[in-house]
């Protein structure tokens, strides 16, 4: 059960939560993102956000962390595979990064194939440092060591590269 910051009043958040870890459910507290994958929490919807991870412990901190950093500073830099390692594939049937990213990158799944892997593994996302696609941050985590489009290899901070 999710609790999501943004989407109602920030004591909502903390009931959904309560009442899952009452109930045996496994609590998680997301952070609702506009139309581009960006998140702005309010200060009272910041509290809100830490106090449900304080109830929802270590098990709520996925992919480093991330949604703390973005509810904090609005950043949290990753090396996005998206288009590789997480396709999404519209209504149309064409490959984009992210529901986010629609209209940026697009080509038929038909058509798809390992050099398209291979391109947009390497290519770097300008939308990355305040994404809050926790599903793209999650399997995008399996390569963070790795380079990106001619990099450098950067050193690890708080789980994810800077």
């Amino acid at each position: 059960m999710s609790g999501v910051v943004g989407s109602t009043a920030p004591g909502e958040v903390l009931e959904v939560v309560r009442f899952a870890r009452e109930h045996g459910f496994t609590p998680r507290v997301l952070l609702l993102h506009d139309e581009a994958g960006q998140v702005r929490p309010s200060p009272e919807e910041l509290t809100a956000y830490h106090e449900a991870q304080q109830w929802v412990g270590r098990g709520g901190r996925e992919a480093g962390d991330y949604g703390r950093r973005l509810a904090e500073t609005g950043r949290a830099p990753f090396r996005c595979r998206a288009g590789a390692r997480y396709l999404y594939v519209d209504e149309f049937g064409r490959v984009n990064w992210c529901a986010q990213t629609r209209g940026i990158f697009a080509k038929d799944l038909l058509s798809y194939g390992f050099e398209d892997l291979r391109e947009q593994f390497e290519t770097p996302k300008a939308c990355n440092e305040g994404c809050s696609l926790g599903c793209v941050r999650s399997t995008s985590k399996l390569d963070a060591w790795r380079r990106q489009g001619g990099e450098r290899v950067a050193p690890v901070t708080n789980g994810d590269p800077a």
